[in-house]
């Protein structure tokens, strides 16, 4: 879209007084000033352009309550975007911006704001104004420096910092007790921080492609959970405690260590989702038929030798994966194709064959 299309598409928006215009996708090198005439506005989409700054006549848009800037070149933002006082949603990712002007805490209405994958080197002090924050998505800031500062913002319920090379958490994440959803993936964590043990309303918590070595069984505290990703770490066991975490639907434990499962994980009979590929398990616990809800199970990659007779009880399973693993008989190719209920039972005969035989 050039110039002067550009130009026409603002004055047909501004005499039809829209209320949403998406500019996205545009190949937008700059937004021209005629953008202010368009006070209608609640929604501004302007993602994978290549804005490098914004007009200071955004700051008319003052009906806007979302702002999408995503995939430009933005390197600074103009102090006048404090003006957007009903602004709700800010998304800012993929951008090159390293810091905020002081206005951006003028945003009192502000629930969420997206500034993944920048350059920031700290959270800036602007947010930590923005105490009606629900949503913060500072991912992929890969040299950002978490200070004790981001305690502030205790009404967060949604804290995305994955990918930040972040080696430690500060005690001050455990005054965040609002939050419901926790993301640390890929950062290089090599323990479980105590605190976020305090965090009692989670219900999602992501802490893949860390170096965890091992789970505290105070894990149990945080009974809301119903979905945590452990995948990609070190661990070479799970604690019994684990079991109390009862309202999990969703289970990762890929990709560790792993050789046995504690008993008490046949408790967790909400799950319907356990994932535990590329691990050391050698056997199963007995009883895990107990966890009827099942309908994904991944098993491949282990050196599981048998399968507990339990599993005909797992009825619901729509996905089974058992491929690369120590069987000590031939499961042909084409038993990994059939469903899941039928795997099972193809390997528990065969089990009972070589019971035979011996």
């Amino acid at each position: 879209m050039d110039n002067q299309e550009l130009l026409e598409l603002i004055v047909k928006a501004n005499t039809e007084q829209w209320e949403e215009l998406d500019l996205s996708d545009q190949g937008i090198t700059e937004l021209p000033p005629e953008i202010g005439h368009l006070t209608n506005l609640t929604e501004l989409y302007l993602n994978q352009n290549q804005l490098t700054h914004l007009p200071p006549e955004i700051g008319n848009l003052i009906n806007l309550t979302e702002l999408y800037v995503v995939n430009n070149q933005l390197s600074c933002l103009p102090p006048e975007i404090g003006q957007l006082a009903n602004l709700k949603q800010l998304y800012l990712w993929n951008n090159q911006l390293s810091y905020l002007p002081p206005e951006i805490g003028q945003l009192i209405n502000l629930r969420e704001i997206d500034l993944s994958e920048n350059l920031f080197l700290q959270l800036p002090s602007e947010v930590l104004e923005l105490t009606n924050l629900k949503r913060l998505e500072l991912s992929s800031n890969p040299r950002l420096h978490l200070s004790s500062e981001i305690g502030k913002l205790t009404n967060l319920t949604h804290l995305n910092l994955a990918d930040n090379h972040l080696e430690q958490l500060p005690a001050e994440i455990g005054n965040l007790t609002h939050l419901k959803q926790l993301k640390l993936i890929s950062n290089q964590l090599a323990e479980l921080p105590t605190d976020i043990l305090e965090l009692n309303n989670l219900t999602e918590l992501y802490l893949n492609a860390n170096h965890l070595q091992q789970l505290p069984g105070a894990i149990a505290k945080l009974t809301h959970l119903m979905r945590l990703e452990l995948g990609s770490n070190q661990l070479t066991q799970i604690p019994p405690e684990i079991g109390n975490l009862t309202n999990l639907w969703h289970l990762d434990l890929s990709v560790n260590q792993l050789s046995q499962l504690p008993e008490e994980i046949v408790h967790l009979t909400n799950l319907i989702e356990f994932n535990l590929m590329n691990n050391q398990l050698t056997q199963l616990p007995q009883a895990i038929g107990q966890l009827t809800n099942l309908k994904q199970l991944g098993l491949n990659y282990n050196q599981l030798r048998q399968l507990p007779t339990e599993m005909e009880k797992l009825t619901n399973l729509t996905h089974l994966y058992l491929e690369n693993n120590q069987f000590p008989f031939d499961i042909p190719a084409e038993v990994h194709h059939l469903s899941p209920a039928e795997k099972i039972a193809y390997i528990l005969r065969q089990q009972k064959q070589a019971e035979r035989v011996t």
